[in-house]
């Protein structure tokens, strides 16, 4: 790995950007992330969210079309190292005061307020508006970005 890029392990919450890197095969994060997978412990998971999972696919139908996208994430939901979460209105609220406060995206937020409360760390791909956010006002939980 590069240096400064952070070592991916243990239960994790994934952000749309990392997913996309591995599922299209990417090298740079996607190489990171797909040795992240190879090393899973049977007891540990990454951790998604409906909004994330609506993003993945609507970004891989829109790059390689619907059938690529319909299949790359029918492989990752049959895999026992994926948990996908429900939304609560708890947590949708959550997700509103943080897009209120923040100037993210509303899936960004729904993955940082999943991460708070699975109190997991949280993976994105290197993004400026995010890097800007943290610069602010740090998250309640930890934020690892991998290089763009």
């Amino acid at each position: 790995m590069k240096r400064n890029t952070p070592e991916l392990r243990g239960n994790l919450v994934l952000d749309t950007s990392v997913l996309v890197e591995y599922l299209t095969g990417s090298s740079g994060s996607g190489e990171i992330v797909r040795e992240y997978f190879a090393g899973l412990g049977a007891d540990e998971k990454i951790h998604l969210n409906l909004y994330t999972i609506s993003e993945v696919y609507y970004i891989l139908c829109r790059i390689k079309g619907s059938k690529f996208a319909s299949e790359k994430l029918e492989t990752l939901f049959t895999s026992k190292a994926v948990s996908i979460h429900p939304s609560s209105l708890e947590l949708a609220l959550k997700i509103g005061q943080m897009k209120c406060e923040r100037a993210l995206s509303i899936t960004d937020c729904a993955t940082l307020a999943q991460a708070e409360s699975l109190k997991f760390p949280v993976a994105f791909v290197r993004e400026k508006e995010l890097e800007k956010e943290i610069s602010k006002k740090p998250f309640d939980v930890e934020v690892l970005l991998l290089p763009d």
